[in-house]
């Protein structure tokens, strides 16, 4: 376990400098690259249509040695806008790389060609917002896979990360701390192996912090779903940074975003809700606050992303936890998302509270 664990940060921190002095050599290509293959699809239609492998279908979702460093390799080449030999670096990590066009320009596409296991990397040549948007549940949270590529194509997100499998896929058990229900009958066990949000040991994670790491102020968002709660049944929205202590200001992110929600949603205080204002107690919603997530706690300098949460977060990291109320309109409404009202009140949220690239947005 520990050497796998020296293995993936291999992956994340081998290209660190590299990346880092780079400031976003993706976007130097306004035309797609010759070379790969383009496809002609909307993002989000396609990230929804991605098959993924079910509940109990392996043993375990952690990747070899040898294919943990070529997928290093093929995001640093991605990154780089090295497009010559993109082809070569995917096909080496078992990844297929295409240009995806669409109405809102184009996209790199990075997706395993294995087995789908693995995670899906979409990186735009022309960002408006320093974010990085990221569904580690999109099958179980269903449609926060559409939904995250629409961070992307309409907020103009950096990057989107997609898991491959249902986080109830493996059999094995993550060695990180904490429990969920999601994967059993009855009761709570520890979290699936196959859960990238609890396990770091994933490309999945891997992917995370090479994004973060090339462009060290985003913000990074985290997009989940929960099921309605009869304790509060007008919470739509638990949103978070994966710290556990609370108070501190009021012009959080997590504070920000809860009162544009509750503006544009005109359902209530009780409609959007902030983990770490405690005066939002009193709604009584589920404490989904991402303390255990891998991501959060990478981002929030923890020692030990798999076992020690924090108390005070770094401000770079930003999870929300979402009824159907929210995902549903994500299914159809990716195609017109402007028409939908809760699709276009999560979107104005967000663009909010993560101010546009100087000079990017009109």
């Amino acid at each position: 376990m520990q050497r796998m664990r020296r293995c993936l940060s291999a992956v994340a921190g081998g290209v660190f400098g590299l990346l880092v002095l780079a400031a976003g050599p993706v976007a130097a290509a306004q035309e797609p690259p010759a070379g790969l293959e383009q496809v002609q699809e909307p993002l989000a239609g396609w990230v929804a249509a991605r098959n993924r492998p079910g509940p109990g279908t392996i043993d375990s979702l952690a990747p070899d040695f040898a294919r943990a460093g070529f997928f290093r390799a093929m995001l640093k080449t991605a990154l780089a806008a090295e497009w010559a030999g993109l082809n070569a670096a995917a096909t080496a990590a078992g990844y297929r790389a295409f240009v995806l066009v669409e109405e809102t320009g184009w996209y790199l596409v990075l997706d395993d060609a294995v087995d789908g296991l693995g995670p899906t990397v979409v990186l735009s040549p022309a960002p408006r917002r320093d974010l990085i948007a990221e569904a580690p549940h999109p099958v179980v949270d269903r449609y926060t896979a559409p939904e995250t590529a629409l961070f992307v194509t309409q907020l103009g997100a950096r990057a989107a990360i997609v898991a491959g499998a249902n986080r109830c896929a493996a059999a094995a058990e993550s060695p990180c701390s904490g429990t969920t229900k999601v994967c059993k009958a009855h009761g709570k066990a520890p979290y699936r192996d196959s859960d990238v949000a609890h396990n770091p040991e994933t490309l999945f994670h891997a992917a995370h912090e090479i994004l973060a790491a090339q462009w060290p102020q985003a913000v990074v968002f985290s997009i989940h779903g929960f099921g309605k709660t009869k304790a509060a049944p007008d919470t739509w929205a638990v949103i978070s940074d994966g710290g556990r202590g609370e108070g501190g200001s009021a012009d959080r992110l997590t504070r920000r975003l809860r009162d544009r929600l509750r503006v544009l949603l005109d359902g209530g205080d009780a409609r959007a809700v902030a983990c770490d204002d405690p005066g939002d107690r009193r709604f009584g919603f589920a404490r989904l606050c991402a303390a255990t997530n891998v991501q959060g706690r990478h981002l929030n300098g923890s020692a030990d992303t798999c076992r020690q949460s924090v108390e005070q977060a770094s401000g770079r990291f930003l999870h929300i936890e979402q009824t159907l109320d929210l995902r549903d309109p994500f299914e159809y409404g990716w195609r017109a998302p402007r028409d939908h009202a809760a699709i276009r009140a999560l979107l104005d949220a967000v663009a909010g509270v993560v101010p546009c690239l100087p000079g990017r947005c009109p």
